[in-house]
């Protein structure tokens, strides 16, 4: 069976366009499927560790974080990654009183133009 790269190739030489006869071509995307590769496994290993990071901290009795990443992962597509990352950024969520005082922080509250009958109709976010 074909792994990703082999099947990458063997489509390339399907393609005229990319004259896959030509040496440097070939070289080129060797190296390219190299990269790829290359970062995918990095990905793995970054989040292995990650994991085993959120997994270390678990075991050292932080409820509260077990509990906010349960949460945020119960929000459609936030999964383990995201919410640890959401969690390294924000730390303790129980430094803003008010959901509004943290939708500010990350600075995506969007202004409302309106005055009387008049309502805008090109809404920024805000910079506050």
């Amino acid at each position: 069976m074909l792994n990703f790269y082999e099947l990458l190739v063997s489509k390339a030489r399907e393609f005229e366009t990319l004259s896959i006869d030509n040496p440097a071509n070939v070289a080129m995307l060797s190296i390219y499927t190299s990269m790829v590769k290359n970062l995918q496994e990095n990905l793995k290993k970054l989040l292995k560790a990650i994991h085993q990071l959120i997994a270390d901290n678990m075991s050292k009795d932080i409820p509260m974080m077990s509990l906010t990443l349960e949460l945020l992962q119960s929000i459609p597509d936030i999964g383990l990654l995201t919410a640890a990352t959401i969690i390294a950024e924000i730390g303790d969520f129980s430094a803003f009183s008010k959901p509004g005082k943290l939708v500010a922080y990350f600075g995506i509250d969007p202004s409302v133009m309106q005055s009387g009958e008049f309502t805008g109709t090109r809404n920024n976010m805000s910079k506050k």
